[in-house]
């Protein structure tokens, strides 16, 4: 028993320091993502996800719910190692009222989460179908502009929102130590679909 609990432990620690490595990094190969320093619409696959939902402010929330996610991740038998990401819902009521449901994407083949896990985190399908994307390079608080060009452009072509705010985090703060905000690279997602 206690040679399982110390296999357990070494395990959560190793995705853990992976984890930090992740929100750690200063930079990503960001040349996959250039075209998405313009606004544009694609189709995407629905994708299968771990989440878990919070609620509040999310410079004190997020991290709780990225830690919880990880910890169950780093216990999964695959890793297709895709950035963490959040849908945000009552952000016009203020950060103290948002409700974030933050995800990280896995493997199809994935059906049960590993014995133990922490009834917060669930299996789901976020489903997709035709995004508006924009990336936005900075801090969270300066993404306003960018949103705004991003709704300005789905209008512009036709389209309307019909899903909540999400955040793709390529780059972002670490987990220990706060990373420069300027070097924070996120991508702002909408699920749209063509008018009439």
């Amino acid at each position: 028993m206690k040679k399982a609990v110390l296999i357990s432990a070494a395990v959560v620690a190793i995705g853990a320091a992976i984890a930090v490595w992740y929100f750690n990094r200063d930079t990503v190969d960001m040349s996959a993502y250039e075209h998405l320093k313009e606004p544009s619409i694609r189709n995407m696959p629905d994708q299968k996800v771990i989440e878990t939902v919070v609620k509040g402010d999310p410079g004190q929330s997020a991290g709780k719910a990225i830690g919880a996610l990880y910890k169950v991740y780093y216990k999964l038998p695959e890793h297709p190692g895709a950035p963490p990401r959040a849908r945000w819902s009552n952000i016009e009521q203020g950060k103290e009222n948002f409700v974030g449901t933050h995800a990280i994407p896995i493997a199809e083949t994935i059906t049960q989460l590993p014995e133990g896990t922490n009834s917060d985190v669930r299996i789901a399908t976020w489903e997709y179908g035709e995004v508006a994307e924009i990336l936005h390079t900075g801090s969270y608080d300066t993404e306003e502009a960018n949103v705004q060009r991003l709704l300005d452009y789905v209008k512009q072509n036709g389209y309307e929102i019909v899903g909540v705010h999400e955040e793709e985090y390529l780059v972002g703060p670490g987990m220990f130590g706060m990373k420069s905000p300027e070097k924070y690279q996120t991508i702002i997602r909408y699920r749209v679909k063509k008018i009439g």
